[in-house]
Formats: C-alpha cells, sequence, structure tokens
C-alpha cells in the first residue's frame, strides 16, 4: 500500500486526470486540511484514490474522524433554543369580539344606505325625465328654418366655385415653362459617376477575392506541412536496441517524478530527480514519469519528448515501446502505478 504522499508526488492534475476529483480537492486532502473537507464527499474521494492508486487511508480516516467528533462536541455547546411566545396563539377571546363587533358596524352601514335609496327615489325619477325630454320647450317655424338653410347653403357653393375659378386663372398666367435641358444636364453629370463608381466597386471586389485566395492557399499548406510533422513524430514509438546494449537512460529537462517496476519480481522504485536515471537493461520493465519534458538517450541516439504529459515505456531485452495509458495499465495488472 501506498502512502498518501503519493498524492504530491505524482501530481495534482495527474490524479485529478485519472481519478475525475478535482485538483483543488485533492490538495486538501493530502494537506489533511479537514475544514476544507467538511461540505465535501471526503469517503467517496477516499475510495476512489484507494481504488486507483492503492493508498492506506487508516490513518487519515482516523484523525479525520476525531476532527469531526471534536468540531459537533462544540457546535452542540454553541446551540440555543429559544421558544417565543406569540400572542396570536393565546386564548383571550379579543379577536373573536373584534369580529363581533365588525360585523354588526357593516349591517348597520348597509341598512342605512338601502333608506337613504328608497328616499331619493324622485330624484332619480327627475333625472330620468329630463333625459325622455322631446324637446317640449323649443318650437320652430318649420318652413321659415328650410328656407334660410336652402339659401345658405347656395351661397357657399357659388363661393367656392369663384375661388376655384380664380384660383386656376392666376395658376395659368404665372405657369412657368420647364426647362428640359437642365434636367437632362444633369443625367449626363451623374451617369459617368455611376459607372466610374460600380468599375471602382468591381476592382476591389476582384482585389479582395484574390487576397483571400492567397491567404486560403498559405493556410492549406501550413496546415498540411503541420500534419506531415504529426504523422513523423507519432511514427516512432519502437526503439530496437542493439545486442550490446547494457542500459538506457531517462534524462529530465526539469525536475521530475519517476517511477520503475519491475515486472518479472514485481517491485517498484520511484524518486524524483532532475539528473539522468539509468534503467538497465535485461529484464522486462515499466517506467513512467511525472511530465514529458525529458530525453530518452538509446544507443547514443537521444529522442526528445516535449509536452507536459506524463510518458510510459516497456522496456525489453530488445526494444524500447512507448505506451498509452490504457496499454501501461494493463500491463501493470489493472494499476496505474
Amino acid at each position: 500500500m501506498n502512502d498518501v504522499s503519493l498524492i504530491k508526488e505524482l501530481g495534482l492534475n495527474e490524479v485529478s486526470r485519472r481519478t475525475h476529483i478535482e485538483a483543488e480537492h485533492l490538495g486538501y486532502i493530502a494537506d489533511k486540511n479537514f475544514e476544507k473537507l467538511v461540505r465535501l464527499n471526503v469517503k467517496g474521494f477516499i475510495k476512489i484514490l484507494e481504488r486507483e492508486l492503492d493508498i492506506d487511508f487508516e490513518q487519515w480516516l482516523s484523525e479525520y474522524e476525531a476532527f469531526m467528533s471534536e468540531r459537533n462536541q462544540k457546535n452542540e455547546h454553541k446551540s440555543i433554543s429559544v421558544s417565543p411566545k406569540i400572542s396570536a396563539y393565546t386564548a383571550d377571546g379579543g379577536h373573536s369580539n373584534t369580529g363581533v363587533k365588525l360585523l354588526i358596524l357593516a349591517l348597520i352601514i348597509a341598512v342605512a344606505g338601502v333608506i337613504y335609496v328608497l328616499n331619493e327615489g324622485d330624484y332619480f325619477s327627475n333625472v330620468l325625465n329630463i333625459f325622455e325630454d322631446k324637446n317640449k320647450s323649443v318650437t320652430y317655424t318649420g318652413a321659415v328654418a328650410v328656407q334660410q338653410a336652402a339659401k345658405s347653403l347656395n351661397e357657399a357653393k357659388q363661393e367656392s366655385k369663384n375661388a376655384t375659378s380664380d384660383e386656376n386663372l392666376y395658376a395659368i398666367k404665372n405657369l412657368e415653362p420647364i426647362l428640359p435641358t437642365e434636367e437632362n444636364a444633369s443625367v449626363v453629370v451623374a451617369m459617368p459617376e455611376v459607372n466610374l463608381n460600380a468599375n471602382t466597386d468591381k476592382n476591389e471586389t476582384t482585389q479582395t477575392n484574390k487576397e483571400e485566395s492567397v491567404t486560403q492557399n498559405q493556410e492549406q499548406n501550413t496546415s498540411s506541412d503541420a500534419s506531415k510533422e504529426i504523422k513523423q513524430a507519432s511514427d516512432d514509438k519502437i526503439w530496437h536496441l542493439s545486442a550490446n546494449t547494457k542500459e538506457i537512460k531517462i534524462v529530465p529537462r526539469k525536475k521530475t517524478w519517476l517511477g520503475v517496476i519491475n515486472l518479472d519480481e514485481n517491485k517498484k522504485r520511484s524518486l524524483d530527480t532532475a539528473n539522468s536515471f539509468t534503467i538497465e537493461i535485461g529484464k522486462k520493465q515499466l517506467a513512467v514519469t511525472g511530465h514529458g519534458n525529458i530525453n530518452l538517450e538509446i544507443d547514443g541516439q537521444t529522442i526528445k519528448f516535449g509536452d507536459d504529459r506524463p510518458k510510459r515505456f516497456l522496456i525489453e531485452k530488445d526494444k524500447v515501446s512507448l505506451l498509452t495509458y490504457d496499454e501501461f495499465v494493463a500491463l501493470n495488472k489493472g494499476k496505474s502505478w
């Protein structure tokens, strides 16, 4: 069984990728920051870490349980229960008396309203009589009114005709001839401008299309070159060893965690180092690094890796193979380390 310190040795990000637990929560577990873990599913996290990394959490859990027990005792001393007295629930009968009084007052107001309406009945009848009055107080002499209305209408029509005739005559006298030469001149001047603008827009559109075509060709060439480089880098996954090769070296370009598993003897060893590490040939072994900024030296040949992802290798008598995570776990009997 491994110790809790393995979480930091492998790196929080690497363990988070394997277990899908946030790196921040893994840091709390590694540092035993129990206060931050109170509201989290700690026991669920522990089960995942025990299964994936084969870590013994027995002592860690005993310390966590002691912390939670002490914390619960403090909270019990701080809790205070208060039973407030609510006047609404007291049986004094005051509210029922108030309801009866309001009901009696409402009945009195309703009765008074009915009496008032009955006494004022004459007033409403007088108002209705005003609307039903059929102009009894007004008398017209029909013949005289009709004659006066007809005379006024004829005078209005005659004045309208005279005004229309005067306006038409004035418009004819003051009518100015339309000069077509000015319109034609403006048309002649405007037409070349339209053609010039159209030609300019066409030229600009053509130039823009050419530039876009050149840009697209450059992008296609760049993507084609990039794909060739990626293919070339991914082809080299197995390096064959000569018969005289006795060892290989893993040279980290910055400090890293390094682990080696002897599959024949089922033994493990690990260390943090910034120096070159030598692995002897002759036994079937697995090697894993904390990051990918390393060089692999085989028979005087240097293979350079340049990313932050961990690198895993299978080292045999005649070759060294670069493994994926799933291949590494399969060879290590289902364990990531």
